[in-house]
């Protein structure tokens, strides 16, 4: 049977998940937005269908570990902050 989780043994942040996948995902987005803005007119469906790739890969890299993060707590993290603006802290 596994240990009970108290913050010794539960570390809150996978170094390279949280400093460097989702970083790369998430400037990898914005510069493909960039470029299909600065080069409208040309190539279009090319740099549409690059954005779209980007928000996918993204997507893919956050599902499993937004899983993870629902196995261990009750709420996602943005509802939990907005729990606790509306009701504060209890």
């Amino acid at each position: 049977m596994p240990t009970p989780q108290n913050y010794k043994n539960h570390t809150r942040l996978y170094p390279p998940y949280h400093f460097f996948l989702v970083w790369v995902f998430l400037i990898n987005l914005i510069i493909t937005i960039v470029v299909l803005i600065r080069r409208w007119p040309h190539h279009v469906w090319m740099h549409s269908w690059m954005v779209v790739m980007a928000i996918a890969l993204f997507v893919c890299i956050q599902l499993p570990f937004s899983a993870l993060w629902l196995m261990r707590h009750r709420a996602g993290p943005l509802e939990s902050l907005w729990r606790f603006f509306t009701y504060g802290s209890r």
